[in-house]
């Protein structure tokens, strides 16, 4: 599933109920690995009694296209390099009653693949937008980014621009690809040009792209101990 598919799963507010507490999670996810995370997390919260409710962040402006496989690659890549460094915003989709703010939402799972070392570009946008501010206001929320390494920086920029909106920050955690940085690097080249992850790459060994059971293994421990204690930073 990629960037331009609905999400997952949809919970009116209207049909939530009010004896349990509920928890949005609301992420961007082009390679569908942020949106693994917040499925695995959300079966977590659910087991232990919560009202899931998942938003996916979507693309909406033509200038900046996530079209898939990238042909040709490098022009792709290349492309996204200003808008990401630069800070610039786009146009995107989000759920109306997510962006009404019309749910009461006990906790707020904010989700974010890593693009050259900060958020992705549609969720920066989101968090810069008065729908994020109505939405956050008081309320807390954890982070969860995903990464080839390094994704403490991507992390801290959403739970920085998330406080500006009003938001209580409760947790951070990070979640990573396999392999050392020229072979996680490459598995993503592979992937995201040609949609296929190989074993190796000019005699590279190469894992599979995206994230291991260990990975989700560990994103079903976070989730645990914010169900437990959803307000404890």
């Amino acid at each position: 599933m990629r960037q331009n598919e609905p999400a997952q799963e949809w919970i009116s507010p209207s049909h939530v109920s009010t004896t349990r507490p509920t928890v949005l999670f609301i992420f961007f996810s082009f390679t569908n690995q942020t949106r693994r995370v917040a499925s695995v997390m959300a079966d977590v919260f659910r087991s232990h009694g919560w009202n899931i409710e998942e938003a996916a962040i979507l693309m909406a402006d033509e200038r900046y296209p996530l079209p898939f496989p990238w042909r040709p690659f490098w022009r792709r890549l290349l492309g996204w390099i200003p808008p990401q460094l630069l800070g610039r915003r786009c146009d995107i989709s989000v759920p109306p009653h997510v962006a009404a703010a019309s749910a009461s939402y006990d906790l707020i799972c904010i989700g974010s693949p890593t693009w050259w070392l900060l958020p992705a570009l549609p969720i920066s946008s989101f968090l810069h937008g008065e729908s994020a501010r109505r939405l956050l206001e008081g309320r807390p929320f954890a982070v969860f980014a995903v990464a080839r390494a390094l994704w403490r920086l991507n992390a801290w920029r959403v739970a920085t621009l998330a406080r500006r909106c009003g938001g209580r920050h409760v947790a951070s955690r990070g979640f990573v690809f396999p392999g050392n940085q020229l072979q996680s690097f490459a598995s993503l080249a592979c992937y995201l040009r040609t949609g296929a992850s190989p074993s190796r790459w000019w005699g590279l060994p190469l894992h599979p792209y995206g994230l291991t059971s260990e990975g989700l293994l560990a994103a079903r421990r976070f989730a645990a101990e914010l169900a437990s204690h959803p307000d404890t930073p």
